[in-house]
């Protein structure tokens, strides 16, 4: 069944539809009518009674985003088309009438969530089956998202896990004062979740309906608890430096991603040069924000809120028009790239491959200097990356300056915001992601770095995480790769065929970190030319294959090139001499020796040619002689190896030596830190770069602050550019008030 009918249309059908949920309006944080109202249901009102909880998730959208975004330093605010609300965000002083700053809509989902758990009746079993456990699964997870926003943006928040059903109880809840910080919400919100990690099913734990909201299915609607799970032990170990809570957040969100039948890759959607000049340009990587379901929009996003695209039809946002040009804006704008952004892209460098046959290989840098770009409009946003350029386009507006001189003289298109839309239309979104794949990744590397495994966190920007990155030790450790096969899978059962030849690593491996089945995800081979087309292909997946192969590759290849061979990107600070003077230099490995046997005595000519069944001639002679000069050759190789075998041995030695001595240098806490540090600044950079103006730099930001101090040495410390944004905190020293108040948390409205 395709719905052509507008979401909020349908939405406020099912409200009408149901007793469960109580009509409230937004003055006060808590608000309910003056009577108890049923919340009994049964099992045929779930689908009601889920969309109106849906419904009410839809007036966050806006905010959530300009939260995360706008106070941070990768926007800037058009003052004069910009909403004072929106320039309030923007200078980070936010009056509590500022219509961003209402979690009474945050509360209105948390309250109907409540209404929800605790009407439902969790024993309720058919066939074999509990009736509403997906839906309750649904409405514990809506609520943990909307309590982690309200902490993320207020610290501390009332926290209410039980319907409110009155006007005194909610007067009640908000004049006493009661607050809980992120770690009091965190740690009910994971042991409410925690035990829906453990199911053998994924996608099948959230709610089935045979309904579809234009091209997306409505089980597309609710986020995936493995996926909300993760996140919250992250942040939680972000607060506590809790290795454990890592650890978890790792397996979470490996399981997310490797669930049999439902894996998720980075993929392959990137902007990349086509030759060693940046003559040749192509990208894939803007496609990610414009599909429907049917061009892959669930490849790269975990789940959807869908919204209406005109007001007519119910809850609209307005983020196609705060960041791109449209007539309803005067093409201007009200959020633009900062310089800022434009550095950080710019600072990258473009690494080409070039392999066009097995004779030539050649490793090229594109040229830094704008100067080489000016064939390109804007050619100074090519330089470095080149996701950037892909998806904000700037081009002229001269078409619409011959009708009205009050328009902007250029045309800003920012492709994350137009999901197949054009600029030339004010139509809405029609659905806003929950989480972007490519930034659980990011986020997968945060808990990594920071649970101790540098490298591996490296290897997700740099190659991809499969079978074959995971077991080249010169890019994952034996350490780290030892110390990961004791990250377990929660409920799922994982193991790696090419790991049954050897029983040991068979067993310690399987249902583990390490797999990232050899059947499903592939990197790139770039072992063999480019194909015809200029690019490199995934390695053939053999006849007896039944799945499909998906491409794994770094997330700074998406728009750096190939970054799997970029000398100047580094695991380690390329300004820490110690670790380079530290490291000895590793001679060739040796060519195995092969046992020399000691030869039979030669045959005299006779026999030989009787053991040949030959006859004497002068051809015979010859060959007769060549056998001489073989055994001859045979028996001096004989005396001489235990010469060379000892040879062998001492360079072997020298090898192994040299090898185990990098190894366990690498390996000391000390290097450990110092990468952790670097590999940190990566992943700031890399979400910078991946996630532009989606909602989450404030608070990668946030999280990047909470590990001052964290490692040993102490080298991380913000952003000289943050300090900048905000000189001066609560009117002390810049950055020294351990994350309370200004510029972090917004002051919580009484009312």
């Amino acid at each position: 069944m395709k719905l052509r009918k507008g979401i909020g249309v349908l939405m406020s059908f099912m409200i009408l539809g149901s007793s469960c949920f109580v009509c409230s309006s937004c003055e006060d944080m808590f608000t309910a009518e003056n009577h108890l109202v049923s919340t009994g249901f049964a099992p045929q009102d779930s689908l009601y009674n889920m969309m109106g909880i849906v419904k009410r998730m839809q007036k966050l959208v806006d905010r959530t985003v300009l939260l995360g975004e706008v106070r941070a330093d990768l926007v800037n605010v058009n003052p004069k088309v910009a909403s004072s609300d929106v320039q309030q965000l923007y200078n980070n002083n936010i009056s509590e009438d500022n219509v961003y700053n209402k979690p009474s809509d945050y509360y209105d989902v948390i309250n109907n969530c409540n209404l929800y758990i605790a009407g439902a009746d969790s024993l309720l079993k058919s066939h074999g089956s509990y009736v509403f456990e997906k839906e309750i699964c649904a409405a514990k997870s809506f609520r943990a998202w909307c309590y982690l926003e309200l902490v993320k943006i207020y610290g501390a928040v009332p926290f209410v896990t039980e319907p409110v059903l009155t006007a005194d109880a909610a007067e009640s809840i908000v004049s006493s004062g009661d607050k809980a910080d992120m770690k009091q919400i965190l740690d009910f919100c994971i042991n409410d979740l925690d035990m829906y990690a453990y199911k053998t099913y994924n996608n099948g734990l959230r709610p089935k309906y045979n309904l579809q909201y234009m091209d997306y299915s409505f089980d597309n609607f609710f986020i995936p608890v493995r996926v909300i799970l993760a996140e919250m032990y992250l942040w939680r170990g972000s607060i506590t430096n809790n290795r454990a809570d890592y650890l978890k957040a790792i397996g979470l969100y490996h399981d997310y991603f490797c669930f049999s039948n439902e894996e998720r890759a980075t993929n392959d959607r990137s902007s990349f040069w086509l030759r060693r000049k940046p003559t040749s340009y192509t990208t894939s990587y803007n496609s990610l924000f414009s599909g429907g379901a049917s061009n892959g929009v669930f490849d790269e996003y975990a789940g959807i809120l869908p919204c209406d695209t005109t007001s007519y039809y119910g809850t609209t946002n307005n983020l196609k028009e705060i960041f791109n040009s449209q007539y309803s804006n005067n093409y201007y704008p009200w959020v633009v790239a900062s310089q800022r952004l434009r550095d950080i892209s710019a600072g990258q460098d473009f690494c080409f491959y070039d392999f066009p046959s097995a004779s030539e290989k050649d490793t090229v840098y594109m040229s830094k200097d704008p100067n080489e770009y000016q064939s390109w409009t804007n050619g100074s946003m090519y330089v470095g990356d080149l996701r950037f350029c892909s998806y904000y386009e700037i081009s002229s507006n001269e078409a619409e300056l011959k009708y009205n001189a009050n328009v902007n003289e250029v045309r800003v298109s920012n492709a994350k915001y137009l999901a197949n839309g054009s600029t030339r239309t004010d139509k809405k979104l029609g659905y806003i992601g929950y989480y972007r794949h490519s930034i659980l990744y990011l986020h997968l590397a945060e808990a990594l770095n920071r649970a101790g495994f540098p490298e591996t966190a490296y290897a997700i920007l740099a190659y991809g995480l499969t079978y074959k990155v995971m077991n080249d030790r010169s890019i994952i450790s034996q350490r780290e790769f030892d110390e990961l096969c004791n990250i377990p899978s929660c409920g799922l059962t994982l193991q790696e065929n090419n790991y049954d030849q050897e029983s040991e690593i068979f067993a310690k491996t399987k249902n583990t970190f390490v797999i990232w089945p050899s059947d499903v995800f592939a990197n790139f081979d770039k072992s063999v030319p480019r194909n015809n087309n200029n690019r490199f292909e995934l390695p053939s997946r053999g006849a007896s294959s039944t799945k499909r192969l998906i491409a794994q590759i770094g997330i700074h290849s998406r728009g750096c090139g190939d970054t799997e061979v970029n000398a100047r990107y580094f695991l380690d600070d390329p300004n820490d001499e110690e670790i380079n003077r530290n490291l000895v230099e590793v001679p060739a490995k040796p060519k195995p020796i092969p046992v020399a046997v000691e030869p039979a005595a030669p045959l005299e000519y006779e026999a030989w040619l009787q053991v040949q069944g030959l006859t004497s001639g002068a051809a015979n002679k010859a060959k007769y002689d060549n056998y001489l000069k073989a055994n001859n050759d045979s028996l001096t190789a004989f005396i001489a190896y235990p010469e060379i075998y000892a040879q062998y041995q001492a360079d072997s030695l020298a090898y192994q030596t040299a090898v185990r001595h990098n190894a366990d240098y690498l390996a000391t806490p000390e290097v450990t830190a110092k990468r952790q540090a670097h590999v940190a600044k990566l992943i700031l950079d890399e979400e910078a770069l991946e996630g532009a103006f989606e909602g989450n730099r404030f608070y990668d930001i946030m999280r990047y602050q909470y590990q001052e101090n964290q490692f040993n040495p102490a080298s991380i410390t913000l952003p000289a550019y943050i300090q900048d944004k905000y000189p001066t905190f609560n009117g002390s020293e810049p950055w020294r008030d351990n994350m309370t108040g200004k510029p972090w948390y917004l002051t919580l409205p009484k009312r």
